[in-house]
């Protein structure tokens, strides 16, 4: 029984850090997104890694996702955007919405 339970509790225990990692798969700019223009999609490539491609260039950023909250860390700073109730990510009138 001792055992059942161990393994019951591994089985838990990364089922809740590999699903709660963050955000996957490519977000494609919504209409009328502003700059969502000229940023083709973001892709989320790992729990702390994505890939944003610009006019078919790519970069690589990482991200934290707080909640509702979501930061994107480059190397000239930060950009602090909100994922909405449809689960789109909202980056205001200047970056627009990306959506699956």
């Amino acid at each position: 029984m001792k055992k059942v339970s161990i393994f019951v509790l591994t089985i838990i225990s990364t089922c809740t850090i590999s699903c709660s990692s963050g955000l996957s798969g490519i977000y494609k700019p919504s209409s009328n997104s502003g700059l969502g223009e000229v940023i083709d999609q973001i892709e989320f490539v790992s729990s702390s890694k994505a890939k944003i491609t610009s006019m078919g260039m790519s970069t690589e950023v990482t991200y934290e996702l707080n909640g509702k909250e979501l930061k994107f860390t480059t190397d000239q700073g930060n950009q602090i955007l909100t994922i909405d109730a449809n689960g789109c990510i909202d980056g205001g009138k200047m970056l627009g919405k990306f959506c699956k």
